[in-house]
C-alpha cells in the first residue's frame, strides 16, 4: 500500500511547536491531527544557533501522527523572519521586480547578500495610484541552522512568516471585515487588520513571555514557576497578597501590549480612513490566560471575542481532534501552514533559497521525464519503422521553427533598443516615487517647526540639505553687513543644495531662514526650544546678523531629525 499523502503544517515558535494535517475530502477539507509539544527553556534561548533538538522533537511528533516521511510548510519563530509592507508607485509590470530588489536593500535591516527574501503583490483596487507589496526576509545563517538537521526529519516545501500563515488561515473562509486579530505568542504578538484581501499586519515584541518574566522578578522566582503562575491564576481582581502581585505583573505588561496594539490601530486608520473595526478576535497561546478578553475588550472599546479555529473547518472522524473541546487557540498559524500545503493559500511568500527550491522541483519532475522519455522514444522508433514519410514533414517543421526563431532574434533586437529609450523614463518616474513616499513629511516638519515660534518671528524660507563628507560649502553665502553684531554656532555644517538622486538623505537635514524683531537671544531660545522637541536630533544656530538697516535680526537654524518610516 502506498503511504497516505499528508497535508502538514508545522510552526516552530519560540516556545513551542504546533503541527496540523489536513487531508482532502471531496473539494472540501478535515483536520485529521494536531500536535503541539514544548521546547524546554535552555533549547529555546539557543534556538537561532542549534536546531537540532527541534529536529528532533518533530521526528517525535510526526511519528506520533502515524507519518513516517513528508513535505510541510514550515515557520519559523516571528523574531527570527522580517515583514514589511511597501507601497510601490505605478511603474511598468517589467520593472516591478527590479524596484522591490532596490526596496529590499533600503529596507531589510541586515545585507542583501547575508538574507533569503521573497515578496508577495497584493491585491489592489482598480483605480489605485500605488502598489502594496509585503517584503520578507530570513538571514541565511539562520536557514542554514535549521535546514541542516531536519533533512532526514521532513522535506521542507516552503518556509513562511507566520503573520501571513495566519491570514491564509483567516481568510481561507472570510469572517467579515473591519476584524483585528491578535495572535499572542510566547515572544512576539501578531497583530491583523483584515478587512477581507486587503489587511495589514505587525510583529510586536511584547507577548507571554514578557509577562512571565515580570511575574518571575516581582515574585523572585525561577521561569518555570512564574510561567505556572500566569497560567493557575490569570488575571484577578485580587489586589494584596500572592495574586496581587500576579495579578498587577499581568496587568502592567498587558497595559504595555494594549498600547501598542492601539497605537498600531491608530496608524493603519490613519492610512485606510475609510476603515470600520468592529470587533477584535484573540488567538495563539495567550488567548488561553484567565480574564484575557474582558481585559482587551474594557481597555481598547471594541467587542473581544477569543477565536474558533473549527468554526469553519470539518473534524475528521478518524483523527485525534475532539470537536467539543475545540482545538486551542495557538494552533492558528499551523492551520494556515496546512492550508497552504493543500494548496488553499491566498499568499505563499517562500523564504527557502532558489537552489533548495529548483532542485527539488527537477526531483518531483523526474519520474515524469522518465516517463515521457520513454514514451518518447517509442514514438520515434514506430515513426522510424512504419512511417518514413513523416520525416520529410519534421524537416518542414524544423524549417519552419528555425524561421520563427529568426524571427524571435529581431523582436528580441527591437525590444532592447526600446527598453533602452525608456531607461531616463524609468529615472525619472524613480524621481517621482521618492517625492510621493514623502510627500506628507515636509507638512508634519513645518507644522512641527511653527508650533514653536514666537509672535515675533516669521520664516522666509524652510530648504533640505545634504551633508557631504569633506565639502566645506557653506549654506549660507550671503554678503554679512559690515559694522554689525554676528553670531555664529561653534560648529557650522557643511552641504549642498538637496537632490532627489540621493535617496539616503532624503529628508535628514534641512535649513530654516527667518527675521525676528527681538534680539539675539531669543534667535537662542528658538533654537533651544527646538532642541528641546524630541523629533529633532540636533539643532544649530548657522549664522544670526542684523539687517543693513539695524532694525531685524536675519537667522538660518540648521535642523536634524531621525528616520520618519
Amino acid at each position: 500500500m502506498l503511504p497516505r499523502r499528508a497535508y502538514i503544517g508545522i510552526d516552530i515558535g519560540a516556545s513551542s511547536i504546533k503541527i496540523v494535517e489536513f487531508k482532502k475530502v471531496g473539494k472540501d477539507l478535515e483536520i485529521v491531527h494536531a500536535h503541539q509539544s514544548e521546547i524546554p527553556r535552555e533549547e529555546a534561548i539557543n534556538l537561532q544557533k542549534d536546531f537540532s533538538p527541534i529536529a528532533v522533537i518533530i521526528r517525535h511528533m510526526l511519528l506520533k501522527m502515524g507519518i513516517e516521511k513528508s513535505s510541510a510548510i514550515v515557520s519559523l519563530p516571528n523574531q527570527f523572519t522580517f515583514s514589511r509592507f511597501i507601497k510601490l508607485p505605478p511603474v511598468m509590470s517589467s520593472k516591478i521586480g527590479q524596484i522591490i530588489e532596490y526596496e529590499a536593500q533600503q529596507q531589510v535591516p541586515f545585507p542583501i547578500d547575508s538574507v533569503v527574501w521573497d515578496y508577495q503583490i497584493l491585491e489592489q483596487q482598480t483605480l489605485a495610484i500605488e502598489t502594496e507589496v509585503v517584503l520578507s526576509a530570513l538571514e541565511k545563517r539562520i536557514l542554514k541552522s535549521f535546514l541542516t538537521p531536519m533533512t532526514n526529519v521532513v522535506e521542507v516545501e516552503a518556509i513562511d512568516v507566520g503573520g501571513l500563515a495566519f491570514y491564509n488561515y483567516v481568510h481561507y473562509k472570510p469572517p467579515g471585515k473591519g476584524i483585528v486579530f491578535i495572535d499572542i505568542g510566547a515572544a512576539t504578538t501578531t497583530l491583523l487588520v483584515y478587512e477581507g484581501k486587503k489587511f495589514w499586519s505587525r510583529n510586536l515584541p511584547l507577548a507571554g513571555n514578557e509577562i512571565t518574566e515580570t511575574i518571575k522578578n516581582e515574585m523572585r522566582i525561577g521561569f518555570k514557576e512564574a510561567e505556572q503562575m500566569k497560567i493557575d491564576q490569570g488575571l484577578t481582581e485580587e489586589e494584596s497578597g500572592t495574586s496581587g502581585k500576579v495579578n498587577r505583573s499581568i496587568t502592567i505588561t498587558l497595559q504595555r501590549l494594549i498600547a501598542e496594539i492601539q497605537r498600531s490601530i491608530g496608524y493603519y486608520r490613519s492610512q485606510s480612513k475609510e476603515v470600520v473595526i468592529e470587533k477584535v478576535v484573540v488567538s495563539g497561546g495567550g488567548a488561553n490566560l484567565k480574564g484575557i478578553m474582558a481585559f482587551i475588550e474594557k481597555n481598547i472599546g471594541i467587542p473581544t471575542q477569543k477565536i474558533d479555529l473549527l468554526e469553519n473547518i470539518s473534524v475528521s472522524p478518524k483523527g485525534t481532534i475532539n470537536k467539543t473541546e475545540g482545538l486551542d487557540p495557538a494552533f492558528g498559524i499551523a492551520c494556515g501552514l496546512a492550508l497552504r500545503a493543500v494548496g488553499k493559500a491566498e499568499l505563499n511568500t517562500n523564504l527557502l533559497p532558489q537552489e533548495v527550491i529548483q532542485t527539488r522541483g527537477i526531483k518531483k519532475r523526474q519520474g515524469h521525464f522518465y516517463a515521457a522519455a520513454g514514451l518518447f522514444c517509442l514514438s520515434l522508433a514506430v515513426i522510424y519503422l512504419g512511417i518514413s514519410f513523416q520525416t520529410t514533414q519534421l524537416e518542414t517543421k524544423t524549417n519552419q521553427i528555425e524561421l520563427i526563431v529568426s524571427e524571435c532574434e529581431e523582436c528580441y533586437q527591437l525590444r532592447t533598443g526600446i527598453e533602452e529609450k525608456l531607461d531616463p523614463l524609468e529615472s525619472r518616474l524613480e524621481e517621482v516615487r521618492v517625492l510621493l513616499n514623502h510627500k506628507h513629511d515636509w507638512l508634519n516638519t513645518l507644522a512641527r517647526v511653527t508650533r514653536h515660534i514666537p509672535n515675533n518671528f516669521w520664516l522666509d524660507e524652510f530648504i533640505p540639505v545634504q551633508r557631504m563628507k569633506g565639502e566645506a560649502e557653506a549654506l549660507d553665502q550671503r554678503p554679512r553687513a559690515r559694522g554689525r553684531r554676528q553670531a555664529e554656532s561653534r560648529g557650522r555644517p557643511e552641504g549642498k543644495g538637496f537632490s532627489l538622486g540621493d535617496r539616503a538623505m532624503f529628508f535628514k537635514q534641512f535649513q530654516i531662514r527667518g527675521k525676528t524683531k527681538g534680539d539675539f537671544s531669543d534667535v537662542e531660545d528658538f533654537k533651544n526650544t527646538l532642541a528641546q522637541d524630541s523629533y529633532f536630533t540636533k539643532v544649530e544656530v548657522v549664522v544670526a546678523v542684523q539687517d543693513s538697516l539695524g532694525e531685524l535680526i536675519e537667522f538660518t537654524i540648521y535642523v536634524e531629525f531621525g528616520d520618519l518610516s
